[in-house]
């Protein structure tokens, strides 16, 4: 028997920002989850199979729940006394999480962990996560004792809003919630570790707009240089044939220029002897006078 947690994403963007300072960030509207709990492995095959044949062609992004989720990463360097290669430093993550509502069972946290564990001890990196109307239902999966006992009940957990922080030496620390003006919350710019460098969604979404023009523009361009490379291949034979043609006809005229000039040569020798035979007989007939 097995257990299946199928996490659905939607309205997911990715910016990766390269230079000496490496930043990315990671954004997300819309998440839902579902469970199947204890199926047998064949069913499990054939779920799986199906569903991810429908998932090609069924459109559920709209379905989905609207939320928030937005992951920031700044790796930094620093560089040398000396002037030597600069080093990574340890980086800041900043994690906002807002209207996110899950239901799990209670061994998918578990599972969750071991996912998510890693085999290295890697040092701590500072972080900030915040945390905005979070919203969890967890169930036991495990039956009742007797056929008398009632189904456990669900835990339902709500947490307003609360800020987790991370310093480097690993030490974590949960401070109130501090809404926005008016009431409310902070959304992405909380994230944001650099005023100079914040991202929108709706620029990404026009970002995303021009890349996919320049793609079909590119594709356009692509067919064009196909269509190009065989008229120039076309042309090329074609001028590989005439050629091919003249050279052979200038063969054939060579062979019989050579056939006619040994032609020649043989009618001029036969010319010649016939010269020298009545020059013979002329000078005997003035011998006999």
């Amino acid at each position: 028997m097995v257990s299946i947690t199928v996490f659905k994403f939607g309205k997911v963007g990715f910016v990766s920002h390269s230079k000496l300072n490496t930043n990315m960030l990671l954004h997300c509207g819309q998440i839902e989850t579902k469970e199947e709990a204890a199926i047998s492995w064949e069913n499990f095959q054939n779920n799986f199979s199906t569903r991810a044949r429908s998932w090609k062609n069924e459109k559920m992004i709209t379905s989905l729940r609207e939320c928030e989720f937005s992951m920031r990463i700044d790796k930094d360097y620093i560089c040398g006394i000396d002037g030597s290669k600069p080093q990574p430093g340890p980086g800041f993550m900043s994690i906002l999480a807002s209207n996110l509502y899950l239901q799990l069972q209670m061994n998918s946290i578990s599972g969750l962990v071991e996912f998510f564990e890693d085999e290295l001890v890697s040092k701590p990196m500072p972080s900030k996560i915040i945390l905005d109307n979070l919203q969890i239902q967890l169930q036991e999966e495990q039956p009742p004792s007797s056929m008398l006992s009632p189904n456990s009940a669900p835990l339902n957990i709500s947490l307003p809003g609360c800020i987790i922080e991370r310093t480097i030496d690993g030490t974590l620390s949960v401070l109130p919630f501090l809404m926005g003006i008016n009431g409310e919350s902070p959304g992405l710019s909380i994230c944001d570790n650099s005023e100079d460098e914040q991202l929108s969604l709706v620029k990404l979404v026009q970002d995303n707009k021009e890349l996919r023009s320049k793609l079909n523009l590119m594709k356009n361009l692509e067919q064009e240089n196909q269509i190009l490379r065989q008229e120039l291949n076309l042309l090329r034979n074609s001028v590989e044939d005439e050629r091919l043609k003249q050279l052979l006809e200038s063969r054939c005229e060579i062979r019989r220029l050579e056939h006619e000039k040994t032609t020649l040569q043989e009618t001029l020798r036969l010319l010649q002897n016939e010269v020298n035979r009545l020059e013979t007989e002329k000078q005997q007939v003035n011998r006999y006078h």
